[in-house]
């Protein structure tokens, strides 16, 4: 996981170096490595700038934060600005909004609600290069989108799910927000993979990044169906 990680956002750096980043830029405080860019000096002028919006603060991103910082280490006239969100859409904006505004030369970003921010990604995406990642914002001008096909993901945790339950049962599925784009095709995919089998889905449960209220949830199943046949996160 961790050295797909890494390449994963290599590739990001790489997508911005292609498509010929040419402003300067500078960076600011937030949460994650930040840097000054105005002050990190290379032997061709100042660096610039390429930004990586993480949609929440989990161990996934902490990962990734990891492949910036080797990615960082390997490019050259480029510093990594790695921020990581509250979880939810105002504090994203608000990054994005801070991050233009210090005139960063390309942005990574994995959309907290897509479809309610297509303006203002658009907007990001007429002024430099913009990369989805994890999420995608399909219906935006983002340049491409890095990440798995989460369809495909679903119907891969359906599979495992069959061969764990051959002969049926009821399940419960657990996701941070039902509404997040990844979310609802992982769902989806699951849904399509045991469709037709003795495997029923209970419910799905929604922990919103909360990692009491998320055991919880789990807690509160095992209580109130005694008779569950498997947990899906």
């Amino acid at each position: 996981m961790t050295h797909a990680l890494k390449l994963w956002v290599l590739a990001v750096s790489a997508a911005f170096l292609i498509a010929g980043c040419s402003q300067d830029s500078s960076t600011g405080n937030g949460k994650g490595t930040t840097t000054d860019a105005s002050q990190a000096k290379s032997e061709g002028g100042p660096k610039k700038t390429i930004a990586f919006v993480a949609n929440n603060s989990e161990i996934f991103w902490t990962i990734a934060k990891k492949g910036t910082a080797k990615a960082e280490a390997e490019l050259k006239g480029y510093t990594v600005d790695f921020r990581m969100t509250d979880g939810t859409g105002p504090d994203q904006k608000r990054i994005l909004d801070d991050l233009v505004a210090k005139g960063v030369a390309g942005i990574a970003v994995s959309p907290k609600d897509a479809k309610s921010q297509e303006a203002d990604l658009n907007a990001i995406a007429d002024k430099m290069p913009l990369v989805t990642q994890d999420s995608d914002a399909p219906n935006t001008k983002r340049a491409c989108y890095i990440g798995t096909d989460n369809i495909a993901a679903g119907r891969s945790a359906g599979e495992e799910l069959k061969k764990a339950l051959p002969n049926g049962g009821t399940v419960m599925v657990f996701v941070g927000d039902k509404g997040a784009p990844n979310a609802k095709e992982r769902y989806q995919g699951l849904q399509e993979a045991v469709k037709g089998t003795k495997i029923t889905i209970l419910d799905i449960r929604t922990d919103d990044g909360d990692k009491p209220r998320a055991k919880q949830n789990v807690s509160d199943t095992l209580v109130k169906y005694a008779d569950v046949a498997g947990l899906v996160g």
